[in-house]
């Protein structure tokens, strides 16, 4: 019956997902991680407008996206030359990509996961909000991971299928023509090719990524060699490839630890990191040999563990990059997480007693860990309060070591004394889920860490923990009445909790959606139609999908303090420290821009004013202003 049902929801929560990437397409994202898209969006497909609209006349001043994402651009010209330039034209793509994920991760693993981890997993891709939000966005990451996703059904479905490896390769180097940025990825799926089984040995697998590589290089070299010849002959300038270059450099150690503590994509990332946990305790636990899931399970552990390294050792990686680990990790996900509806609880505590040495001492630590980390902010809030010291990354550091240590020898004593430790594995997962849901409270106004007010959160805090310790209690007890069922109920009801929380949170853009861009792009078009010159956009290029008038990318401050453009459009908060604007332009008109309100709460350090979320227009008249808008 739970199987069944499962299996339903499953098809439905992926119509769902696709149908969300497809509804109100041209309202305003309602996000709380980044606005940079008010300005992303037109430079992902300038070029695409531009010749789409104007054909060989065209003209960019920079060529940076072009250089950076020449297919995307591509993608986007044909559907702009088919139908027309608009919001939800230009977003086509994304959605188009995004309903492709889907579909081609229940594909991969509806065979080989059961219904309610197939849940799980699909739950994370179809809902999860960044996911959702950047396939509705006219930016190349989702496409870019749609193409990921298909490069790992290649390499994983037959191992050493020359056919398949090279159409791999192949969708690699698209992949890489989708957006430039995906080429470090090529030395990961390397990785993932050299860790299938191959026959006969290593020479197997050396051929097998030789094969790979070929279908990379070939269409890869064939295209740039191309694309040198017929388009940018001069090859790239310096300007630009300054640009690209610092993106690329070593980054500190700090920036890569303080990301799961204080970045806002954090909390996120922690949460799913719990289901991947149960996971990777699943699969350690279990001895089943399913080929299948064993090689899912390695390859995809390849993968996000690979490409965390790449995420956090960038010094340029914002966070609409780290959530392409959400894809391995959904693969990772619901292949543990049905190890552990095999093996079960009973399985997992019976494998955490017959540890020893130093394997014994590792599986402690991994189950220790989620209850260490749910510990360590009342010891933050003890230490803060006694030493009046501030909850700082370092104290963390080691809030999280001692009550990790500690969180250890309370599992090893109760191991030694015969005890079962199966609290440990169901504590995090409930806890989670409550922290989860106190976010929609007014208790979600307490942080995770405590920072002022020490002795009010460790009062909260562990009135948290010990309703979460009594709810696990209940369930540990109810789980051990129900037999081996129950580990399947227990995985079907986390699901149904990730469903239901997931959709609370990308709900408020659907019931109440915004259209401020589009309406902008607009009514801009219309104070301009009689404007026969180039508009020059500081920030504003997302605001020119539903127009015809011909812009140019304004890239720095000082660019347009040289030029000083006839018409300038401009977004967010710019300084005029030589006080031009004052002086020589006109204010004509101002557009206030949906911004979700959840996003200044996410980044109080941010500015909330009227000029950091609405666009102006502004004219030049040496002559002064007979009147301001207002």
């Amino acid at each position: 019956m739970i199987v069944s049902l499962s299996r339903c929801l499953a098809v439905a929560l992926l119509l769902l997902g696709i149908l969300l990437r497809f509804l109100y397409l041209d309202a305003d994202p309602d996000y709380s991680e980044w606005t940079g898209y008010i300005t992303d969006e037109g430079r992902w497909t300038t070029h695409a407008r531009g010749f789409a609209l104007f054909g060989p006349t065209f003209e960019a001043n920079w060529s940076l996206h072009l250089y950076l994402a020449p297919l995307y651009q591509l993608s986007n010209y044909l559907i702009f030359s088919l139908s027309t330039v608009s919001v939800t034209t230009s977003r086509l793509v994304s959605a188009v990509a995004g309903s492709t994920l889907l579909v081609a991760f229940w594909l991969l693993m509806r065979r080989v996961a059961s219904p309610p981890a197939m849940l799980v997993g699909l739950t994370l891709l179809a809902l999860e909000i960044d996911l959702l939000v950047l396939s509705r966005l006219a930016i190349p990451e989702i496409a870019v991971m749609a193409l990921h996703l298909l490069v790992y059904a290649m390499i994983v479905a037959t191992p050493g299928a020359s056919g398949r490896l090279a159409l791999a390769g192949f969708l690699q180097a698209t992949a890489v023509g989708m957006k430039a940025t995906a080429l470090p990825t090529f030395a990961i799926f390397s990785l993932i090719v050299l860790a299938q089984p191959s026959a006969p040995g290593d020479r197997g697998r050396a051929r097998s990524l030789a094969v790979f590589s070929a279908g990379f290089a070939v269409p890869f070299a064939i295209a740039a060699l191309a694309w040198s010849l017929c388009c940018y002959p001069r090859g790239i300038d310096l300007a630009t490839l300054r640009t690209i270059l610092t993106f690329v450099g070593p980054p500190s150690a700090y920036n890569a630890i303080e990301f799961f503590f204080i970045d806002s994509l954090a909390p996120t990332i922690n949460t799913w990191a719990v289901a991947l946990w149960l996971a990777i305790v699943g699969w350690m636990s279990s001895d089943d040999g399913d080929p299948r899931l064993r090689r899912l399970l390695r390859t995809a552990t390849v993968w996000w563990v690979a490409y965390s390294v790449m995420m956090l050792g960038l010094p340029y990686f914002p966070n609409r990059y780290k959530v392409h680990v959400f894809v391995p990790v959904a693969i990772s996900i619901a292949a543990g997480l049905t190890l552990f509806q095999k093996v079960g609880l009973a399985g997992v505590g019976a494998g955490l007693a017959r540890g020893r040495g130093l394997a014994g001492a590792l599986r402690l630590g991994l189950i220790a860990l989620p209850t260490a980390v749910f510990l360590a902010p009342l010891v933050a809030a003890g230490v803060g309060w006694a030493l009046a010291f501030p909850s700082r990354l370092r104290l963390r550091l080691l809030c999280v070591a001692a009550s990790l240590a500690l969180t250890m020898w309370i599992l090893d004593w109760r191991r030694r004394r015969g005890r079962s430790n199966v609290f440990f594995v169901t504590f995090p997962v409930i806890a989670v889920i409550a922290w989860w849901t106190l976010r929609w409270t007014p208790l979600s106004a307490y942080p995770f860490w405590p920072s002022t007010s020490f002795l009010t959160h460790a009062g909260w805090w562990a009135a948290f923990l010990l309703a979460t310790g009594v709810v696990t209690g209940l369930t540990n007890r109810s789980v051990g009445r129900a037999g081996a069922l129950s580990d399947t109920r227990l995985v079907a009801a986390g699901a149904m909790a990730c469903i239901a929380l997931s959709i609370a949170s990308a709900a408020p853009g659907y019931v109440n959606p915004h259209y401020s861009i589009r309406e902008a792009s607009r009514h801009l078009g219309e104070l301009l139609s009689g404007y026969g010159g180039v508009v020059s956009a500081f920030y504003a290029d997302g605001l020119f999908n539903e127009n015809k008038l011909r812009y140019v990318t304004i890239v720095g401050e000082p660019d347009w303090r040289v030029i000083r453009p006839e018409v300038l459009v401009t977004v967010f908060y710019s300084r005029d420290s030589e006080g031009i604007i004052e002086r020589e332009y006109c204010l004509v008109q101002r557009y206030p821009l949906y911004v979700s309100p959840e996003f200044f709460r996410s980044h109080p350090q941010l500015d909330s004013s009227r000029d950091a979320v609405s666009a102006r227009v502004y004219r030049r008249d040496l002559a002064g202003c007979p009147r301001r808008a207002s």
